[in-house]
């Protein structure tokens, strides 16, 4: 029997693979800027945060990619290269998901935006055969709750909605930053190289909701 209540998961990097600079071979593909400069905006402009807190919506989005790479492209090309970023689903991490779902509660938290959530969403279905959303207790997207990781407030929103105490949860993420903000919030922590959720590490994780 677990003794932890909630495997609070990331997606990106950790159940689903990602590949960033997929999007960044994509972008150069139709931009009429240099390598550097995609790379800049890729890593640097503040579009992207504001379209994972729902600040901006699609369409500011695409006009932004358009007047930064200098190029005149559909928004559906843009959607295209924005989504190359996403991969597949793993079936075995899927089962051990499901798995871990019948012991305790499983969580999602994911700095994610709109375009990108109705891909995955529709990849899993296709995939698994079911709802994304409903794979999980609960779901929480950036973009939909107005904050995202590393902010502590992202941390406290989900605390405060699945309403047990931090030593009830284990969270699982790639991303170095968002790890330590985690940590400093209280909760315990498992750090999952990016795209490298395999067996060996499944086990720790298993290991760990055991203990208090």
């Amino acid at each position: 029997m677990s003794k932890k209540k909630v495997l609070l998961c990331d997606l990106g990097g950790v159940i689903l693979n990602i590949y960033p600079e997929k999007t960044i071979q994509s972008f150069s593909e139709f931009a009429n800027v240099d390598e550097k400069e995609i790379l800049n905006f890729y890593t640097n402009h503040p579009i992207f945060k504001s379209i994972e807190t729902g600040e901006c919506d699609e369409l500011e989005f695409y006009e932004v990619v358009r007047s930064v790479l200098n190029a005149d492209i559909s928004n559906e090309r843009i959607n295209s290269a924005w989504n190359d970023l996403l991969g597949d689903f793993i079936n075995h991490r899927i089962k051990w998901l499901e798995k871990i779902r019948s012991e305790i509660s499983l969580v999602l938290l994911s700095n994610t935006n709109s375009i990108h959530a109705d891909c995955f969403e529709q990849k899993f279905k296709d995939s698994v055969g079911s709802s994304f959303r409903d794979f999980f207790d609960e779901v929480f997207y950036s973009h939909k709750v107005g904050c995202r990781k590393p902010d502590n407030i992202i941390y406290s929103k989900v605390m405060k909605s699945l309403n047990v105490d931090k030593s009830d949860v284990l969270f699982i993420e790639d991303t170095v930053l968002n790890i330590k903000a985690a940590r400093d919030f209280g909760l315990d922590t498992i750090e999952i190289p990016r795209n490298q959720l395999d067996f060996e590490l499944m086990n720790e994780i298993e290991s760990i909701l055991k203990s208090k």
